[in-house]
């Protein structure tokens, strides 16, 4: 979606598309690639749960708010932002995330649970809220990091939100 809005694409006169899915094919390897991802950021596993609704919010932020895409107003974006979140959050919804025994699965899930029942009800702000207070269960400082980068494109620059343990309320 970020490169169709940044015109990163070629016009044919035939359709080509190649698309290589390697390790996500198959959805234990999916899976445990996205975990890499996640190790490496030093993410708790439970994350996972909530992958396809981070991916709706940070991709809607972007295309919303980020100012890499001059030549498209608001009122463009924004129905491109609301089709992108619907998209991800109906893959929240619909498909089973693994929190590979970690210890935070049951709060996944009690967040998990409260996010499917909130939708269409939540602003950006509330849901970098609840994804930040997450990741707050396992590190602080990664919880603030995301909270303060997500905020910014949130607010394109503008002063930030409360602090987390503020806004999270832990």
């Amino acid at each position: 979606m970020l490169y169709l809005l940044n015109g990163k694409f070629l016009q044919l006169q035939r359709l080509l598309y190649l698309y290589d899915l390697g390790a996500w094919e198959v959805f234990e390897t999916a899976q445990k690639r996205d975990l890499d991802f996640y190790k490496d950021a030093g993410l708790d596993p439970a994350i996972n749960k909530l992958h396809w609704f981070m991916c709706g919010f940070e991709g809607a932020a972007l295309i919303r708010n980020a100012d890499m895409f001059p030549d498209y107003p608001l009122a463009q974006r924004q129905p491109i932002a609301d089709l992108w979140f619907a998209a991800m959050f109906h893959r929240f919804k619909s498909q089973l995330r693994l929190t590979f025994g970690s210890s935070l699965a049951g709060e996944a899930e009690i967040l998990c649970a409260k996010l499917r029942t909130s939708t269409g009800q939540m602003s950006f702000g509330d849901m970098l809220t609840e994804v930040s207070g997450f990741i707050a269960l396992f590190s602080k400082d990664s919880a603030q990091n995301y909270f303060d980068f997500w905020d910014a494109v949130i607010n394109k620059g503008r002063p930030a939100a409360p602090p987390l343990v503020a806004a999270g309320g832990r």
